[in-house]
């Protein structure tokens, strides 16, 4: 079966349901010339369902921490009793980047546990001093200094995995790991959901020749099976070391390798604790926020400062079992003390999304991520809740995950006689996926959101199965009914099918789904509807392990189609990318495509088809030794679509450079400048617009506790209602652990005077061009920890 009639058979075949899985399977099992077959590596443990086994022969190592009857003294100093019994780890391989080489480094890793805690001793070594970065800087922010992490599958089910890291100056790091985390279904170490913070305790000790550490991590941080008395437990267990210096290797305790896809089923065993602690854990932690705010009074044309009144706000979590957990919270604030990235959003034909990072919806939020054309779950659609409540962890081979919680944001209109005055929307969330076996799922989630007598919801069920050690396949079928204020009631549907390979040296996927016009959910995030898409790409790696540690090019191609079988979207690129050595990344890509385009705002306009070519190169690296200074680059040009009520097809040229900058290891500065030019080759080339950011950051650790931290933004966009903004943000942050922190910060913003709008009417005089305040915002905020 060639490719050609692959195509031909999926763009048919995406109006018919049943047959998307047949032909997914049948094309791409046909080109990757090879047949589905269940993976070596699945199993079942009693009593928790299908999960991954360790038969006799399993090469996978196991470690059994020796039980502690007097508990270390955590001060980074290896001189406890309690090390000279416990169990010990040496010999870590390579996982990068010569996977399976011997490590370049020793380094002594030890292992004990007692009813409350496990424990690690870290004895890492440096041959040459001079390679070791460590930054001081605050949690969860050391992710370019050499880390030492342990990760915890305490379900052994791949879904759900702990992080937590230090590197040799004790700052901690923490997070979760889940299928779809960057990595996670590849054979690369993948990156932790950062939001998520647990209480842990460390210290390390600087050497002349390295570091040591001790560890202590309470049971009552993670979720995990209970056993009865005397049972013992066994969880996925891996250990993995940084050395940022040598080009970014990374070494593990159990063997990883290129030719197994997946990460989580290479982890080995942590086996053998029995009788663990009973506590339930009871978090509850009080807030209090006070802002004072200001923003421009379009008919005085001044600021107007209005002070709120201080909130006090109650978040409770509690253990309900060691893998339940409830959190519910009242008057919660959930404003972000990061900032989302600038981004340039002039001439974007689909929206953006910005990921959640509000604290009460981080727990258990792996539950609620399914990959796909569309965001099911995305809780930033809850702007402004009065109360909410959650129910996640797992039953068995159930994982669960129930949100509910109001909005008060539809209801802020100014006219008393609006019917949504003062209303709050209503939102419910339920999810539920059953573990079949390794990395294999079937799931389902429902969304509900209520306003007046309208309402939005979803119903979706998703499968995922793995198919052998490269080869895996997902399925997902959803539907949506929306009804407005008067009744009028539409219904959408959407489905996919996907399969894909990731081997050592060969990767290829097919994907095949459709949107129909009139699906939609609140409380999700849809791009783009009324489509029917084939894409598939094939990729090569090659590996010298020189100076050029891989190289390999990739090829790709997509297709689309509305409902009324018009075609939409042609798309053949073409990509190579290179990593050298020096954490050196290079690469480069060709795009030939089509894109039919109209007007959304104006019905009665006609669409057009549009021709592109496109050219893109992205480069890194660093500068010098110790990772000081790392410089990063991009840059494309080509054929673009004005996306305005008559569009033309222009040039635009993109670009961007970025330095981050560690001249000491207290403070961290980065600078970077994007850029999107577009001209129109109609009329001499001339200039249509020409828009820079410019974004510095800075962040001074001044102890151990305490935090500086200033963003300065530039936008020289001439559009009326955001050009010539200038953005000016200080943060102090005083933290004492993961949940014990108090913040002051101010915000400041600016604006070129003759384009601040209001109503979509100017502000002020067409030739004041001086700056001009429109927001400006003072907040404190404390919360306090209380642990029981």
């Amino acid at each position: 079966m060639t490719a050609d009639r692959c195509a031909r058979i999926g763009r048919r075949s995406l109006s018919v349901l049943p047959a998307l899985p047949a032909v997914a399977l049948m094309c791409v099992l046909t080109m990757l010339g090879g047949a589905a077959s269940p993976s070596p590596l699945q199993g079942q443990i009693e009593g928790q369902g299908p999960q991954p086994t360790a038969a006799v022969n399993d090469p996978r190592p196991t470690v059994r921490p020796t039980r502690a009857d007097v508990a270390p003294i955590v001060d980074g100093r290896l001189d406890d009793p309690i090390w000279q019994t416990a169990a010990q780890i040496t010999g870590l391989s390579q996982q990068r980047p010569l996977d399976g080489a011997p490590a370049t480094e020793e380094t002594i890793i030890k292992v004990a546990y007692d009813g409350d805690n496990i424990y690690f001793a870290f004895d890492v070594r440096y041959s040459d001093s001079s390679v070791m970065r460590h930054s001081r800087v605050d949690r969860d922010r050391a992710s370019q200094d050499d880390l030492m992490t342990v990760y915890f599958d305490t379900f052994m089910d791949g879904q759900r995995v702990y992080d937590f890291d230090l590197n040799g100056y004790n700052v901690q790091g923490d997070g979760v790991l889940g299928v779809n985390s960057p990595g996670g279904g590849s054979a690369a170490i993948p990156r932790a959901d950062r939001t998520w913070d647990a209480i842990w305790y460390s210290k390390t000790e600087m050497l002349a020749g390295g570091f040591t550490a001790e560890i202590a991590i309470p049971f009552k941080s993670m979720r995990y099976p209970a056993r009865a008395p005397g049972e013992p437990h066994r969880w996925g267990f891996q250990l993995v070391r940084e050395i940022k210096g040598k080009n970014n290797e990374q070494l593990v305790w159990a063997p990883m390798s290129r030719s197994e896809a997946n990460f989580f089923v290479q982890m080995g065993f942590f086996e053998g604790m029995t009788d663990l602690g009973t506590n339930r854990n009871l978090e509850v932690m009080p807030q209090l926020t006070a802002l004072r705010v200001g923003s421009i009074d379009p008919t005085q044309a001044e600021m107007a400062s209005e002070n709120s009144d201080p909130q006090v706000g109650l978040n409770v979590k509690y253990g309900l079992t060691s893998n339940l957990t409830a959190d519910f919270t009242v008057h919660p604030d959930f404003s972000q003390v990061e900032t989302d990235s600038p981004v340039i959003e002039i001439n974007r034909r689909d929206p953006i999304l910005f990921a959640e990072l509000r604290p009460f919806f981080v727990e258990g939020a792996e539950i609620f991520n399914i990959s796909g054309p569309v965001t099911f779950v995305h809780t930033r659609t809850i702007v402004d809740p009065m109360f909410g409540t959650k129910l996640s962890g797992k039953v068995g081979p159930f994982a669960i995950g129930i949100v509910a919680a109001n909005d008060r944001a539809p209801g802020k209109v100014d006219d008393p006689l609006d019917p949504a005055f003062d209303q709050s929307a209503r939102t419910l969330i339920a999810r539920a996926r059953y573990d079949l076996y390794a990395q294999s799922t079937l799931g389902g989630v429902v969304t509900d959101r209520e306003f007046l007598d309208g309402y939005s919801r979803l119903g979706a069920i998703d499968a995922n199965f793995r198919l052998s050690s490269s080869v895996s396949t997902s399925f997902r079928e959803v539907r949506s009914r929306n009804q407005d204020n008067a009744g009028n009631t539409v219904d959408g549907h959407m489905e996919q099918a996907r399969i894909g390979r990731n081997g050592r040296r060969v990767g290829a996927t097919l994907d095949l789904y459709q949107i129909s016009p009139d699906f939609d959910t609140k409380v999700g995030f849809v791009s783009r509807r009324d489509q029917r898409v084939i894409s598939s790409d094939l990729r090569y790696t090659f590996y010298p392990e020189s100076w050029i540690l891989n190289w390999g090019p990739r090829v790709a191609y997509s297709s689309s189609w509305n409902f009324d079988d018009v075609h939409q979207d042609n798309s053949v690129s073409g990509n190579v990318a290179f990593e050298f050595s020096r954490l050196i990344n290079l690469s480069g890509s060709v795009t030939q495509a089509m894109e039919r385009y109209r007007f959304p705002k104006d019905p009665a306009s006609s669409a057009q088809d549009f021709d592109k070519s496109t050219f893109s190169v992205n480069a890194s690296g660093d500068v010098g030794s110790g990772g000081r200074i790392r410089i990063s680059g991009n840059f494309s040009t080509g054929d673009e679509i004005r996306r305005v009520s008559s569009p033309f097809l222009g040039e635009q040229h993109n670009w961007g450079l970025s330095a981050a900058l560690k001249p000491i290891p207290r403070l961290a500065y980065s600078l970077g400048i994007s850029s999107s030019r577009f001209t129109d080759p109609r009329n001499n080339d001339a200039e249509v617009f020409d828009i820079k950011i410019l974004r510095g950051s800075g962040t001074l650790q001044v102890t151990d506790r305490l935090a500086v931290r200033n963003i300065t933004e530039y936008n020289t966009s001439r559009i009326a209602g955001s050009g010539k903004a200038f953005v000016f943000n200080w943060l102090f942050t005083y933290r004492i652990n993961a949940g014990t922190v108090a913040y002051a910060g101010y915000d400041d913003r600016y604006q070129q005077a003759n384009l601040i709008t209001s109503g979509g009417h100017p502000v002020f005089n067409a030739d004041n061009e001086s700056r001009q305040p429109t927001n400006r915002l003072f907040f404190v905020k404390f919360q306090y920890l209380f642990r029981y």
